[in-house]
């Protein structure tokens, strides 16, 4: 079994090197320069290692740090996460339900109660590890729950991965169903009484054709972020942006 405890080793090692304590990171954004208006490196040597890095994300209150890394042993992806505290920020640490299966694409609920993500574990323990889903992990007062998958129609005998979520509640999230003529695309999910009843394919005019992916969506739902293969990219896949109208 792949040991969480070992991920952090491996990621801890790598960000300062052994005996090497952690850097003094205070104040929001983890102690960084708020980002401009172009792309730069973040927090490098904390977050950013020359590991593979992925799917970052603040909490709502700006207090918590999740992302993912592919760890270099068995390569499976593993989710750690910082916290500020008393205006400090904690070293990375693995979420404890994480580890041995592939996990990634934390997203946490608006109010921070619930941590959103894609994986690939079994249903069962002990089952072989299926197709990607997304898979939620409630806080309780002793930490975090037992994660468990969303049911259908959220989740489907496709892949579904990279979940975000609105102000409200609206689920985001990229799955491998059909849309229109393309194979995947982006779909929403309307909270009803606590889970999501129905899905529906967001904007299909914007997406069927080529395709679209790893989403995220504004708090307010005015602003969406996607990848795209549609013709006039500047490689395989490229990000857009797309603004809501009246």
């Amino acid at each position: 079994m792949f040991s969480a405890t070992l991920a952090v080793i491996l990621v801890v090692q790598n960000v300062r090197g052994a005996g090497e304590r952690f850097p003094v990171l205070e104040g929001s954004y983890l102690g960084q320069e708020p980002p401009g208006r172009e792309p730069r490196l973040f927090a490098p040597g904390i977050v950013s290692t020359g590991m593979d890095e992925l799917n970052s994300v603040f909490s709502a209150d700006g207090a918590e740090f999740f992302f993912s890394v592919k760890v270099p042993v068995r390569g499976r992806h593993v989710m750690l996460t910082m916290k500020q505290e008393r205006g400090r920020w904690s070293a990375p640490t693995v979420l404890p339900f994480s580890g041995r299966y592939n996990d990634a694409d934390p997203a946490p609920s608006p109010g921070g109660r619930t941590l959103y993500f894609a994986s690939s574990r079994p249903l069962t323990p002990g089952a072989p590890e299926k197709d990607w889903d997304i898979w939620a992990a409630d806080r309780t007062a002793g930490g975090w729950g037992e994660p468990r998958r969303l049911d259908a129609p959220v989740n489907s005998e496709a892949m579904e991965v990279y979940p975000s979520l609105a102000a409200n509640g609206t689920l985001y999230f990229s799955s491998g169903r059909p849309v229109g003529a393309s194979m995947g695309g982006i779909f929403r999910a309307v909270p009803v009484a606590g889970r999501y009843p129905t899905v529906e394919a967001f904007d299909s005019g914007i997406v069927s054709q080529y395709g679209g992916g790893d989403v995220f969506i504004a708090p307010d739902e005015r602003t969406i972020i996607f990848s795209s293969s549609r013709v006039g990219g500047l490689g395989s896949s490229d990000l857009y942006v797309g603004f809501r109208r009246a």
